[in-house]
């Protein structure tokens, strides 16, 4: 459509045109002819400023329809100054894109050259990796046929340690069993010698009467501990001779001393001697008055060696004169010998162990004729005669009904003992 627009403005101009010069010819030669003279000019220089006119008329007539129609030509005539310098402008620029061209131009063929050589590398690479991947193929081959060696070789170890392991338990268990079978045999033979040692001195105490029973008291002495160590050590040493003279007058073979050291608990077992060394310093250090006990450390019979222990108390006094330590009921209608009975008990049973609770030792005996009254285990507390027994049992009877009994201490009594009771029928 724009085809034909051009054609046919190009059409009109050219026909304008035409007509313009036509009548300017018209116009001119008329004036010439008519000799009509214009603004003062001749007739002939007339015709020739119509003639002028006339051209000069087409050519405004042309550049004003071609301005009024197109925009480029009218841009072309009103604004050439400034198409040039942005002509001069897009020329620099040109120049620029032309130098950034050149230059980009030369990156990509240096990129491409790079790229060319990182091809080259990488194919070189790949190669590398492929060669590298077989090397690795046979080596995961031969890591997987030594690793399925290594495991048979497990196997086989697993099933040999195994078998070291049934072996070293089988004899761990034998060695067990022989050790087991030897202490066995060593426990019989020690049971042996002691089952042995036990016959010959039960045959000897069936045979033999005992000078000592286990645990018996056999002297005691008390000691004044601020005294100086010589006086100590010289009344140690005169118990000792003491017991040792008294257990030859019974019948033993000799006295050998088992005493145990206060700081340190070794028990030290030799001649009766000993005792004086270990007891000295232990008395000493105790700064008070000490009583010193000798007991039969087992039963000994005659002709064997006594074997002693010796046991430090504080000497306190224990209950005052008057104190009651113990009483009992008794129904006076039982007969002499029952009542009898139950004051012989309230000795045993409530004197004894109460005087015992509170500190005070049992009684010691240098001879058989000189032993305590009813002798127990425990050695017996209180000293009371048998006619004081009779005397009060007698006065029992005598009283009747239900008689309050109760035993007193007849004078203080002390650690060391001994202990001497006054039985007596308390008011009701």
């Amino acid at each position: 459509m724009r085809g034909y627009y051009g054609i046919l403005l190009i059409a009109v101009l050219v026909a304008v045109s035409g007509f313009i010069a036509y009548v300017g010819d018209l116009l001119g030669r008329g004036l010439g002819r008519r000799r009509v003279s214009i603004f003062g000019l001749r007739p002939r220089h007339t015709a020739m400023a119509i003639s002028v006119l006339a051209g000069m008329l087409i050519a405004a007539w042309t550049l004003g329809v071609a301005m009024g129609v197109s925009r480029d030509v009218r841009d072309a005539f009103t604004r050439v100054v400034e198409f040039r310098r942005q002509v001069g402008s897009l020329g620099h620029q040109a120049a620029d894109l032309r130098r950034q061209r050149y230059s980009l131009v030369k990156q990509a063929n240096a990129s491409r050259d790079a790229a060319h050589r990182a091809q080259a590398e990488s194919a070189k690479a790949e190669v590398q990796r492929a060669e590298a991947q077989k090397a690795l193929d046979r080596q995961q081959r031969e890591l997987a046929s030594v690793s399925r060696k290594l495991a048979e070789k497990s196997k086989e170890l697993s099933r040999a340690t195994t078998v070291a392991f049934q072996r070293t338990a089988e004899s761990i268990v034998a060695r067990k069993k022989v050790r087991s079978l030897e202490d066995e045999g060593k426990r019989l033979e020690q049971e042996i010698s002691e089952l042995t040692g036990l016959s010959a001195r039960a045959f000897r105490a069936l045979t033999t009467p005992l000078i000592a029973h286990a645990n018996e008291p056999l002297l005691s002495i008390v000691i004044d501990a601020t005294q100086p160590k010589q006086n100590i050590r010289r009344s140690l040493r005169e118990l000792v001779e003491s017991i040792t003279h008294d257990a030859q007058a019974r019948g033993a073979d000799g006295v050998r001393a088992a005493v145990s050291e206060a700081k340190t608990g070794k028990v030290n077992i030799g001649p009766s001697q000993v005792a004086v060394e270990v007891l000295t310093p232990a008395i000493a250090e105790a700064g008070d008055s000490v009583v010193v006990q000798a007991v039969s450390l087992l039963n000994t019979a005659k002709g064997e060696t006594l074997l002693v222990g010796f046991r430090l108390f504080r000497n306190k006094r224990v209950f005052q004169k008057g104190d009651i330590i113990a009483e009992t009921t008794i129904d006076a209608s039982f007969s002499e010998a029952k009542i009898l009975a139950s004051l012989v008990s309230l000795l045993r049973d409530d004197v004894g162990p109460r005087a015992r609770a509170h500190g005070v030792l049992p009684a010691a005996a240098s001879s058989d004729s000189s032993r305590p009254l009813l002798p127990s285990a425990d050695m017996p507390v209180g000293e009371v005669s048998v006619e004081e027994l009779l005397a009060l049992a007698r006065q029992i009877q005598k009283t009747g009904g239900q008689v309050r009994v109760v035993a007193r201490a007849l004078a203080d009594a002390w650690t060391a003992g001994p202990l001497k009771v006054e039985l007596a029928v308390a008011a009701s």
